[in-house]
């Protein structure tokens, strides 16, 4: 196991099943890391009403992966801009994937918290 991921080991949760114990080491997505994936998130769908692909950031040394297929709604309204504002996004599928030295780790992300940075 990747030293980086033994630094979790405070965010370790243990499951109870089948008198087995499994421990999974959970990273905590930060506020500062939703607002920088919807960023790079509106960033990459532009005026799309349809966007399938990967945003990718670095934090420190976890890699973060946001591969999502959705789909974008737009209001009639321009922006001062002249872009459409995007009144709502309805994720198809999307998964956050995370590493440490190439080693995934589950994470606490949330599709949902993500867009209030959004909107």
């Amino acid at each position: 196991m990747h030293h980086k991921v033994k630094d979790f080991v405070s965010k370790i949760q243990t499951y109870q099943i089948q008198s087995l114990n499994y421990f999974t080491v959970m990273y905590e997505i930060s506020s500062s890391i939703y607002l920088e994936i919807a960023e790079r998130l509106a960033d990459a769908v532009r005026s799309k009403s349809f966007f399938s692909g990967v945003v990718t950031l670095y934090d420190e040394d976890v890699e973060c992966r946001l591969c999502c297929t959705l789909i974008i709604s737009r209001s009639k309204e321009n922006e001062p801009s002249g872009a459409e504002r995007i009144t709502s996004i309805v994720p198809v599928w999307w998964e956050l994937k995370t590493a440490i030295g190439g080693e995934s780790i589950c994470n606490d992300f949330s599709f949902k918290t993500m867009l209030t940075y959004l909107f």
